[in-house]
This record gives C-alpha cells, sequence and structure tokens, in this order.
C-alpha cells in the first residue's frame, strides 16, 4: 500500500511554481511562499485556483492581463470552500469566518497567528523534519464583568465561536462542534443501553467518532467540568485519554475565567485535565479604540450611513458593548432606517443610539424575556 499524503507548504511553492506559464503576465505583488504556507491546497485545487485567477484578470481587463496577489488570495479561499465541502462527516460544520473579519485586540490577535502557524507548519513538522505528530488543544476564556445575566454571556460565547471558526477557516479545517453538556447528557439517556460501561461507550465515541478526519473540534461550555460539582472521574479521565491519545486539534470554550482560588479548590482530574492545554486565550473586553474600530468596520460598505455619525461617542456612551452587541445595535439602527421615506433612508446616529439603548436595557434587565438579535 502506498499513502500520498497532502502536500506540505515546500510542496505546494513547486506545484504554485509548475501550474504558472512562464508567458503569464504576473503582478509584482504576487507572492507564491505566501500562498502555499496560508492555503492547504492539493494539486487539484491550485490548479482551479490558478486558472479562476486568470479568469477574474480576464474579466478585469482583457487588454493588458495582469494576474494580482488578490486575484490568487480570492480564487484559493473558493477553493478552500470547495475542499471542506468534500469533507464529510456526521455533525460537519464549515467555517465561513476569516481572521481579518474579527477586530481583536493585538495581543490576542497575535496568538490566534501563532496558533495558525503552528497548525500550518505541522505537515513539515511531522514529515520532513521528523517531530512527533502530537494533538493541539485551545482554551478559550473571557473576562467577563460580573453580570448575572443571560443575555451578556450568550453574546461572549458568541464571540468565542467566531474565534474559533476564524481558525478553523485560516487552517482550512471543517469543524465538528458540541458540548460537554451535550456528552453528559447523552451519555444519561443511553442508560437504558445497559450498565455504565456500554452507557459511556455508546456517547463517547458519538462524540469522538470523527476524531482521524481532519476537522478541528470546537467544544462548548467546558466550564461544566470544573464545576464543584463534578464527581464524574470516569468522564474526566475518559475526556484527559482522548486528548492524550489523539492528533487532532480541539478549541475548548470556557464560559468565564479560571481565577488562581478556583485552581487551587479543583480536584487532581480536574487540574490534570487543566494541565494540557497548549494555548490559553483570554478574550477580553474592548478598550475604547477598538470599540471605535468596531463601529466603523461593522456598518456593511453598501449601507447609506449619514454624516453625523459619530463613533467615537458611540464607542464611549457604550462603553460596555462587545463585538456581537456593536453588531446587533446596527442590525436593528439599519432596520429603523430602511422602514423610512426614501429620501430618509439612511442610517442615522440617532437610530444607532436608540438601538443601542434597547440592547443596553435587555442586558441589565433581571427578568430578560426578549429576543437575542444577532
Amino acid at each position: 500500500v502506498v499513502e500520498f499524503p497532502p502536500p506540505d507548504m515546500h510542496l505546494r511553492q513547486k506545484i504554485w511554481e509548475k501550474h504558472f506559464p512562464s508567458t503569464l503576465p504576473l503582478a509584482d505583488d504576487v507572492d507564491i511562499l505566501e500562498l502555499a504556507m496560508k492555503f492547504e491546497l492539493t494539486g487539484g485545487f491550485i490548479r482551479n485556483a490558478m486558472l479562476s485567477a486568470m479568469q477574474m484578470a480576464l474579466l478585469r481587463d482583457k487588454k493588458q492581463l495582469k494576474i494580482t496577489h488578490a486575484d490568487l488570495t480570492s480564487s484559493c479561499e473558493q477553493q478552500i470552500m470547495g475542499q471542506l465541502q468534500l469533507t464529510g462527516f456526521d455533525e460537519r460544520v464549515l467555517p465561513r469566518i476569516k481572521l481579518r473579519d474579527l477586530s481583536l485586540e493585538q495581543a490576542t490577535m497575535s496568538q490566534c497567528q501563532e496558533i495558525i502557524g503552528l497548525l500550518k507548519a505541522k505537515k513539515v513538522l511531522t514529515g520532513q523534519w521528523g517531530f512527533k505528530d502530537l494533538g493541539t488543544r485551545v482554551l478559550l476564556m473571557g473576562e467577563i464583568k460580573k453580570f448575572f445575566f443571560f443575555f451578556s454571556l450568550f453574546m461572549h460565547m458568541e464571540i468565542f465561536l467566531f474565534v474559533a471558526e476564524a481558525i478553523a477557516y485560516e487552517c482550512g479545517k471543517p469543524m465538528k462542534v458540541f458540548s460537554c453538556a451535550e456528552m453528559l447528557i447523552s451519555g444519561n439517556r443511553s442508560l437504558s443501553v445497559g450498565g455504565d460501561r456500554s452507557r459511556h461507550k455508546v456517547s463517547w465515541e458519538r462524540i469522538f467518532s470523527d476524531v482521524n478526519t481532519g476537522a478541528l473540534f470546537i467544544v462548548r461550555n467546558f466550564e461544566l467540568l470544573f464545576s464543584k460539582s463534578m464527581f464524574d472521574f470516569g468522564t474526566l479521565g475518559y475526556v484527559i485519554h482522548q486528548l492524550k491519545r489523539t492528533t487532532s486539534t480541539f478549541i475548548f470554550i470556557f464560559d468565564g475565567e479560571l481565577e488562581h482560588k478556583d485552581i487551587v479548590s479543583l480536584n487532581k482530574t480536574q487540574k490534570d485535565l487543566l494541565d494540557l492545554f497548549n494555548f490559553v486565550l483570554r478574550i477580553k473586553q474592548p478598550l475604547l479604540g477598538m470599540r471605535i474600530k468596531l463601529w466603523k468596520s461593522l456598518i456593511p460598505t453598501n449601507a447609506p450611513v449619514s454624516s453625523d455619525i459619530d463613533f467615537e461617542a458611540l464607542g464611549r456612551l457604550f462603553s460596555d458593548f462587545v463585538q456581537t452587541d456593536i453588531m446587533a445595535t446596527i442590525h436593528i439602527a439599519a432596520s429603523l432606517a430602511c422602514l423610512r421615506q426614501k429620501q430618509e433612508c439612511v442610517l442615522k446616529m440617532e437610530d444607532l443610539i436608540k438601538a443601542g439603548e434597547r440592547i443596553k436595557e435587555k442586558k441589565l434587565s433581571k427578568d430578560f424575556k426578549g429576543i437575542v438579535y444577532t
């Protein structure tokens, strides 16, 4: 049996060079090495990306054909989505959010880029350089203000998912998303199948059935495994066993913070689980400069916008807003604006303030029963 593994970045660079005819006019900004490093495409998809980029260049200017780096990047992103659609397994989710779509603090963005770089370099490290193939475990947690309200926690959870999805997209991997609660509940529901051993086997095999498909695993509600009421050491032990033996990438979402006093009170099995993580990303509340950037960047370029909008004032007025709060505010404000007469059908400062106050009121409401806008 002869196995042909997917090409690493060095082989991809050679494949790219083979697909570039010597007479093909390329712009000065084309960087083949960057394309090979950024997009984990096989030979057929690289060829398709090349042809797609040529078509883009022809549509732009038929007389003076010149392929730019932007053409190649755009065509590669299209091929990545096509490649992901061919990867089939149970409960597959295709990532669509890019890292550049997120507005993160520089430290967090650098950590994300470090994780992506490590995952992209894996094929070279384990193939040509002889390193042992090990799994990667990432923990996402947030410095959430001490609200006891569902709305704020939900919004922070969505931010974690955005970050995890962006990492999956940049690595060209499909996702499998499940929760710790799902794992525990599915185990309890399988009680009628047999004793404890067969019950756990049914639920755990379903959760980890696709562990070797090359997917990126997203595990939500990870904080449940660190609660004081978590005494199921068999479950924790099996999770640790699976994480140690797999070469896949797991991103765990911890909705909250683990302080030093919390870690001290953990049992030994919980501490062993915590020690497995290679990266810990703390998603912080955005500062004023980042909030201003979010307000500006999250309004679609095609949306008609009034000149009276003061983004700095919005950033100061809604100081506790995170990215998803701002997204919801803009969405509500735009829906108010588009219902007005044609000459008044533009997004105004008053629309954003009114919508922001609605979101703020729901965040502060102890008996919140409204609709969550995303």
